[in-house]
């Protein structure tokens, strides 16, 4: 497509790259999804919030279309300003609310927010906020909001539907390079 690319960072509320850390623009990981109640895809993406401390931009981007070429940027779903960086979105909906679930690696986790999960500790693996809509805010339910971790050698994943109708979540081992040991 000569349009490429579709979905870029947009300046007004995401980090391009001569801002970032490691000098790499966020806008990447896309996930999309269709919403029938607006007609509209939205696509969500791992990104670096435009404000907040440097080192803890990581957000999830969003963004909608009606036909999946022209997409009008929109600001983060998620930017808790407490994680480096947030990787490989998705969604599932599940009773009424969609469930956002990212990577993360424990070492990209805020002084300020392993103060406020202890006991708990920061975990390299997945990561779940909820919202009531696709145009929410994603929020997480408590400070527990580890779907699976450390213990799990597991990094991102995916919630699906089985031919049952259950959820069914899949996931990646990941070797120790990834921060794991």
């Amino acid at each position: 497509y000569s349009g490429n690319p579709i979905i870029v960072a947009d300046e007004r509320y995401y980090e391009k790259q001569h801002e970032a850390y490691n000098k790499h623009e966020g806008c990447r990981d896309p996930f999309v999804v269709y919403d029938e109640e607006t007609k509209m895809y939205y696509a969500f993406f791992t990104a670096r919030d435009k404000n907040g401390h440097s080192n803890y931009r990581g957000c999830i981007g969003r963004a909608r279309s009606r036909d999946l070429l022209n997409w009008e940027i929109m600001p983060p779903a998620i930017s808790p300003h407490v994680f480096t960086d947030m990787e490989v979105p998705s969604l599932h909906k599940h009773n009424g609310k969609w469930y956002m679930i990212f990577a993360v690696k424990r070492e990209w986790y805020s002084k300020e927010y392993i103060e406020k999960i202890y006991p708990r500790q920061p975990q390299t693996g997945v990561l779940y906020f909820v919202s009531d809509s696709l145009l929410g805010e994603f929020k997480p339910i408590d400070d527990n909001n580890v779907l699976c971790g450390n213990d799990d050698l597991l990094y991102t994943g995916r919630i699906i539907k089985s031919p049952e109708g259950d959820d069914v979540f899949l996931s990646w081992y990941v070797g120790d390079d990834e921060g794991f040991r």
